[in-house]
């Protein structure tokens, strides 16, 4: 019976994270538009005179290597140049640089300006693009309207498509820039389709090329795992006793993630009895698709292994193990990018049957 309880959750995870929805890509689509803003103000805060060489330096760093500030896959990513105004269209000559040497002679080469010198218009995502891992491409027009310090040459506007990799991290899509090159009418002929809001800052076009484009080399994001560490308060409802305890969680699919918490309820007294309890679950979660990704309903099935002690006056204590059958739902609250507040209510079936009601906070981690 705990078999097919199990299969019942587990199947439609593994289902569904074998495919895209159309709400998936659409969202995808969505969110990869407005990523491409966060490299045009990357840019504009290094072309900045307000930050120091090491801010500058540091920001730069971030942009690459895991950070909450990261947005491209690893320092190695391509980037073909356009700092240098003799390189400007996919026609022309073309220079490949790495991404932390792109950055490097942004900062070095372009005029510093109190206002925002480089701007990004006409975004177009094209379709999702699913295989070992996930991307679609991004077409801008960027213009750059300041000097370069050596080149005495004005910039001309330039066409340029990106490389996205989108990876779930829970309910959330995490974007990384794979690669940036000038737009190609034969390689990226998405961007030729007539669909869209043209009003839209972050235009997604539907009927768009199966063409795959330019992929970047390094793909290892993909097996990236989302991991939350944190503490929890709870109480335990038949025994009546609060606890306090610790809560880790990693997601094995889209839908589905394993859970392994630790419970220590304070002890009771009533004189001459004094009980005391600590329980470990270990559970998984069936996560429920919503419209947002800031609140985020499931449900769960596991294990409880829950130890009790007894003290009566002066006899030796009595040590009693049970262990249960775990049902229960909760809701996740995604407050901030690397925090998530929970709170669930469960009941353990077996001799030492009890609700627990318990409420929390977790971090988030990834680990490579």
């Amino acid at each position: 019976m705990i078999r097919l309880i199990l299969l019942f959750l587990i199947l439609p995870a593994i289902v569904r994270a074998q495919s895209l929805s159309s709400d998936d890509k659409l969202k995808i689509q969505y969110e990869a538009g407005q990523f491409i803003q966060e490299f045009e103000l990357l840019m504009n805060t290094i072309a900045s005179p307000g930050l120091s060489k090491l801010e500058r330096d540091k920001l730069k760093e971030n942009s690459y290597t895991e950070s909450a500030n990261q947005i491209f896959l690893d320092n190695k990513v391509i980037v073909e140049d356009d700092i240098d105004p003799s390189y400007y269209q996919s026609s022309n000559k073309v220079k490949d640089l790495s991404i932390e040497r792109y950055l490097n002679d942004l900062d070095l080469f372009y005029s510093k300006s109190n206002n925002s010198t480089i701007s990004f218009s006409n975004i177009k995502a094209s379709e999702v693009k699913q295989g070992s891992y996930i991307y679609l491409e991004v077409y801008f027009e960027s213009k750059f309207t300041g000097k370069h310090q050596t080149i005495f040459e004005n910039y001309k506007p330039t066409k340029r498509v990106a490389t996205i990799i989108a990876k779930k991290e829970g309910r959330s899509w995490k974007m990384l820039i794979g690669s940036i090159v000038f737009y190609n009418a034969y390689m990226h002929p998405f961007v030729e389709n007539k669909g869209g809001n043209k009003s839209n800052p972050a235009v997604i076009n539907h009927k768009t090329s199966t063409t795959t484009g330019p992929v970047p080399s390094k793909v290892s994001v993909i097996k990236d795992r989302t991991v939350t560490l944190g503490a929890s308060l709870g109480f335990g409802a038949g025994f009546n006793q609060a606890g306090i305890g610790a809560h880790s969680q990693i997601y094995l699919a889209d839908y589905l993630a394993a859970n392994l918490q630790y419970i220590y309820f304070i002890p009771k007294s009533i004189d001459p009895v004094t009980e005391k309890r600590w329980s470990i679950d270990t559970d998984l979660n069936y996560v429920f698709e919503t419209d947002g990704a800031t609140k985020i309903p499931y449900v769960l099935l596991g294990l409880n292994f829950l130890k009790k002690s007894r003290n009566v006056g002066t006899r030796p204590k009595e040590t009693e193990v049970f262990t249960g059958i775990n049902l229960g739902a909760g809701l996740e609250f995604e407050a901030e990018k690397n925090m998530v507040y929970f709170g669930e209510i469960k009941y353990t079936t077996g001799t030492e049957n009890h609700f627990l009601i318990k409420a929390g906070i977790r971090f988030k981690f990834t680990i490579r």
